[in-house]
């Protein structure tokens, strides 16, 4: 019963993986965001629409959702990130 839990195991895992090329190399990429400074060029910032955002950003990026969510927390950012891979089933742990 064992080997079968895991040859199963072994045939599913990657069809459910979302998108594995994200992990593939063995390196997850995890993009941080800071709360930002006032650009003149830039969509967001305090007196925007976008007012929860950073300044190059509107806000509705996944990056910037995660960020906002985080209150601009780098170690919550990250472990947000990595507990949303693995729960994608990508391999999380350094080893």
């Amino acid at each position: 019963l064992n080997v079968l839990i895991h040859t199963l195991q072994n045939w599913l895992v990657p069809k459910l993986k979302a998108k594995p090329i994200r992990t593939a190399s063995g390196i997850a990429i995890i993009a941080l965001q800071h709360s930002g400074n006032i650009c003149v060029y830039c969509p967001g910032g305090p007196d925007s629409d976008f007012e929860y955002s950073t300044q190059s950003y509107t806000g509705y990026e996944p990056t910037s959702m995660r960020a906002i969510r985080a209150r601009y927390n780098p170690f919550l950012q990250t472990r947000s990130r990595i507990t949303q891979l693995r729960q994608l089933g990508h391999d999380v742990d350094k080893s």
